[in-house]
């Protein structure tokens, strides 16, 4: 085992410990990233169905614990990202050369405008499941960054964590953001999605209901 973790690729006993799977902090990093859309789909359907934050502090409000607790596990996952990269081999192959450097800039560049911009359009309550506490848009956003991608600031949050692991030459970080995309992927095309889409057209018939009985 080599005593340094930034190493050259002809420097390693062998291409296998470019992934170092014996630590607990690269299976924490999994869990938390995991963890936080499990959370917020659960909490999120069950505030739908039961209120159960809305009916003791209202629906704004509620929206607002739940931001939080969102928020502060996003930064968890960072922390347990970060932590996890330390922990595994970074190549200066990568990180030192000037072309993946240009990449990763580049990858952080676009993924932070599609979070932010993302974030400035929806606002609080759009961007934390605000729907789920009856908190619904009037019409679809349609301009920037939602014309462009479909869930904008998953795809920034996915970039920025590849760019961050091609920085540091991090081939587990390239690993750990691909596992990010699935997990978000999954999220959103299974849960997320789906739940958010039967809001809105439940929503839309009982205002039709209630066109009708005028």
């Amino acid at each position: 085992m080599l005593e340094t973790k930034d190493v050259y690729f002809y420097e390693l006993n062998n291409v296998f410990e470019l992934l170092n799977l014996s630590v607990f902090s690269f299976w924490f990093c999994l869990a938390s990233i995991a963890f936080a859309p499990i959370f917020w789909n659960i909490v999120g359907e069950l505030e739908y169905h039961k209120k159960i934050l809305s009916r003791f502090v209202g629906p704004k409000i509620g929206c607002y614990i739940l931001a939080t607790c969102i928020f502060l596990l996003q930064i968890e996952r960072d922390i347990a990202f970060s932590n996890a990269l330390l922990d595994q081999y970074c190549l200066i192959d990568i990180s030192s050369n000037l072309y993946f450097n240009l990449i990763a800039q580049a990858l952080i560049v676009i993924g932070t405008i599609f979070v932010l911009s993302s974030f400035f359009k929806l606002g609080i309550t759009g961007t934390y499941l605000g729907d789920h506490f009856g908190i619904l848009f009037d019409e679809k956003i349609e301009s920037f960054p939602f014309n462009v991608l479909e869930n904008p600031m998953y795809v920034g949050s996915v970039l920025n964590f590849l760019g961050a692991s091609i920085l540091k030459g991090s081939v587990a970080g390239i690993i750990i953001s691909i596992y990010i995309h699935i997990v978000y992927r999954i999220s959103v095309d299974f849960f997320e999605g789906p739940f958010t889409t039967m809001i809105y057209t439940r929503a839309s018939n009982e205002k039709k209901e209630n066109a009708k009985e005028k």
